[in-house]
């Protein structure tokens, strides 16, 4: 599980964090970890709504937000999320913050405050994906009764798509699916990042609108 800090300013500031790996030796047969970091608002669990900074994944030893650094309201609580781009991989690290004044204040969650803010999102992933098994599991016995029961099968797919918290459609899934692929490729070709959900804008507003979450994807460059 990835560590969680909690990052605060006294007034608004400007912040640059870095975060930093091992160095490797050059002729060293293993290269960096792809590393990156999120900074959210901190409403009590974790959502990417919530996401305010991100600084990419990088194989490099060092990563940190794009355009010079990010703003922090005054008086308000962040998380700030280093993590690896490949799961299951621990590397040591460290965090360093610069900002045009001296209030901020970066402490690491206890384990106890982390998962309270992890449980909501693992609830409700965890739901949604035993509600997904759930709906086809009725879909699919209606379809192999003897008879079938097509009228069944087809009602419980009209109710399961037409709610808001859900993927609307296998189809328009698999389009935000294949622009993030198309797109995540060109980047990592081109070392373009600031491409992200630029590709096809018309298509992904119509995703928006249905609910999808586009360009839902990270990407890790090489320097």
């Amino acid at each position: 599980r990835n560590p969680l800090f909690n990052l605060r300013a006294s007034r608004t500031a400007h912040v640059q964090a870095f975060l930093r790996q091992p160095e490797v030796s050059a002729d060293s047969e293993l290269g960096y970890e792809g590393i990156g970091y999120y900074v959210t608002a901190d409403d009590g669990d974790l959502s990417l709504e919530d996401v305010a900074v991100e600084s990419g994944f990088r194989m490099r030893q060092e990563v940190s937000a794009p355009d010079g650094g990010f703003r922090l309201e005054g008086d308000a609580d962040y998380l700030l999320i280093p993590m690896t781009y490949r799961r299951n991989v621990l590397v040591p690290f460290e965090i360093e913050i610069f900002a045009d004044h001296p209030s901020i204040k970066l402490t690491k969650l206890s384990e106890y405050e982390a998962n309270s803010r992890r449980i909501p999102a693992l609830r409700q992933e965890a739901a949604l994906t035993i509600q997904r098994w759930l709906a086809r599991k009725q879909i699919w016995a209606n379809l192999r009764a003897v008879p079938p029961n097509r009228q069944r099968a087809k009602d419980i797919i009209y109710d399961w798509f037409r709610k808001p918290n859900r993927d609307n459609d296998e189809g328009y899934l698999d389009i935000n699916l294949a622009l993030n692929s198309l797109e995540a490729a060109f980047i990592q070709l081109t070392g373009k990042a600031e491409t992200k959900g630029a590709f096809f804008p018309r298509m992904r507003e119509r995703l928006q609108a249905r609910g999808h979450k586009t360009a839902d994807y990270d990407v890790c460059l090489r320097d």
